[in-house]
């Protein structure tokens, strides 16, 4: 395996870590409260990383990032809704 330098991919970890922020507030928004902020942390997937199951009202959602696709998804009550991770598009776009 050959090393990255940071160089090379800090582009793409900024957008990671912000995406991620995105996640770890619609946790901290929507989980049942945890001690030591348990209930904001993401879970590992196969392909990326996931809130997780949330309950909101009457609904069930969860917001999955694949970073094998390049593809954010959004599943609420069985919908799925998807959309692409582009370069040059801001992040705010996907919030």
């Amino acid at each position: 395996m050959e090393l990255m330098k940071h160089s090379e991919w800090k582009e793409t970890k900024l957008t990671l870590h912000l995406l991620s922020q995105i996640l770890g507030k619609i946790r901290l928004e929507t989980a049942q409260q945890e001690p030591q902020w348990a209930h904001v942390m993401l879970t590992l997937t196969v392909d990326g990383f996931s809130t997780g199951l949330l309950y909101y009202k009457d609904h069930v959602f969860q917001v999955d990032v694949d970073i094998r696709r390049n593809v954010l998804t959004i599943n609420v009550d069985g919908q799925e809704h998807s959309m692409s991770l582009q370069n040059g598009i801001p992040v705010k776009t996907y919030l």
